[in-house]
């Protein structure tokens, strides 16, 4: 089974390829996009600033400034997570919010709309504690950020990332197949799939399972061709699965 572990700098453009230094067919890993908002503004939308600064510390390879940045923006969202009898959403656009509410069926508990500023406070935060390699530690935040956000697949997507690290691949996997669920269900969410596909396949491979993780990998680039990640991946399989 091939040593995987986060090393280098944090490029800010999906997952890029990284292993131990000197190690040969050393696999990719999966990574998230660090992106400045751009969504509707809702309550917390002054911290939106404070986001845009904390990416650009991702950008640079500082997880540590970014993290530093960003606690403000994360005693704020908390405290006002603290109201009671409400319940609180995070979402980019009018239309998603309008379908969350009519997700909720019977539930008539008032809703306040969060803005993806404390999203992407809680998924900024996960996303640099993983630069770390502090896989554990990152998964509570990107935890919140998936349960506050129901139509933002990235903090799903790095939690799938961040339990490959810990060697949960079968949770890995059911993180992936969540983000699958949700791009079917909201196109706007459509730009992770492939990354998603990548991630299982990486699961895949530390499981063993050659054929389901070839297969994943051949279906990633059907979705993003020439993807280097894929390539680089699907030789590795080729280089260390058993033969027939």
């Amino acid at each position: 089974m091939a040593d995987r572990s986060i090393a280098g700098s944090m490029r800010c453009v999906l997952w890029f390829a990284c292993g131990l230094p000197g190690l040969a067919n050393a696999q990719q890993l999966i990574r998230t996009e660090v992106a400045s908002p751009v969504d509707h503004a809702a309550i917390g939308s002054q911290y939106r600033d404070a986001i845009a600064q904390s990416a650009r510390h991702l950008r640079s390879d500082q997880p540590a400034e970014a993290i530093a940045v960003l606690g403000p923006v994360l005693a704020y969202c908390d405290s006002q997570q603290q109201r009671q009898n409400l319940r609180f959403v995070s979402v980019s656009s009018q239309a998603q919010y309008e379908r969350y509410l009519a997700s909720r069926g019977a539930d008539t508990t008032p809703v306040e709309w969060l803005d993806m500023a404390c999203t992407r406070a809680y998924f900024g935060v996960g996303y640099a504690l993983v630069e770390q390699g502090r896989f554990a530690e990152a998964l509570p935040y990107l935890d919140k950020a998936a349960a506050l956000a129901p139509y933002f697949p990235d903090a799903v997507n790095e939690r799938g990332g961040a339990l490959n690290q810990l060697h949960r691949h079968e949770e890995a996997l059911a993180s992936y197949r969540q983000v699958l669920a949700l791009a079917e269900a909201e196109p706007s969410a459509a730009y992770m799939v492939p990354l998603a596909w990548r991630g299982i396949g990486y699961a895949l491979i530390e499981q063993q399972d050659w054929d389901g993780a070839r297969q994943a990998y051949e279906y990633s680039l059907t979705l993003d061709p020439d993807n280097p990640t894929a390539l680089s991946e699907l030789t590795y399989i080729r280089q260390r699965a058993p033969r027939p």
